[in-house]
């Protein structure tokens, strides 16, 4: 990754966030209802796209579209023939604390807007459809960087904090139910200075963690 840099400056942010709802990140594996686990270290994490999704929705959203692609990378091609390259990288946020619950849902018919419900085998009753969503309880503890290429963009970037920590931004599934919000315990940031032996020294070093 360092011999591709193509700036000046790195900028690192190392987030330390707190779950202030109940989060539930879905799995593909299994039962839809069950958390997302690392296959590595099996515990709950945050695939970093996901929050690459969510940081890049509200960017957009205040900034627009051609600042959001400058960014964040675009799949269309640029004037080389390429795909513009993102220059903000995300790492998974893989959970120090958390503690996983189960909660009771019903599935909804769509058509009716009413609770689902089936007949029961050799009878003429019907049962509704009961379910339980596990989730990330509240109060759980992760942390994720974030490698930002182009200081220019850093002020910008530091106010989708700002609006991660007030609860504008949410992550994962069940946002309608209050879902996903965080607040910032910590945003440390460093900055590597390609322009000197030591900046890219320590970069080197950063790099092959």
């Amino acid at each position: 990754m360092a011999g591709r840099v193509q700036y000046q400056k790195i900028v690192k942010y190392l987030a330390a966030v707190t779950c202030t709802a109940p989060l539930h990140i879905g799995s593909s594996a299994g039962d839809k209802g069950d958390v997302l686990v690392h296959p590595v270290e099996n515990v709950p994490f945050l695939q970093a796209t996901g929050i690459a999704g969510v940081f890049r929705e509200y960017y957009e959203r205040q900034y627009g579209s051609k600042d959001a692609e400058e960014l964040f990378g675009a799949m269309c091609q640029n004037e080389n023939g390429g795909e513009q390259e993102s220059r903000v990288k995300f790492s998974d946020g893989i959970f120090a604390e958390s503690v996983l619950e189960y909660r009771p849902r019903v599935r909804i018919n769509r058509d009716t807007g009413t609770c689902d419900a089936s007949g029961i085998r050799g009878t003429d009753k019907k049962a509704g459809h009961k379910f339980s969503m596990e989730y990330v309880g509240e109060g759980a503890k992760v942390n994720f960087a974030v490698y930002l290429y182009d200081e220019s963009k850093a002020e910008r970037l530091e106010c989708v904090f700002a609006a991660l920590h007030k609860g504008a931004l949410q992550i994962g599934g069940q946002k309608s139910n209050g879902c996903g919000c965080f607040s910032v315990d910590g945003l440390h940031k460093i900055t590597f200075d390609l322009t000197t032996q030591k900046g890219r020294s320590r970069w080197s070093e950063e790099d092959s963690l």
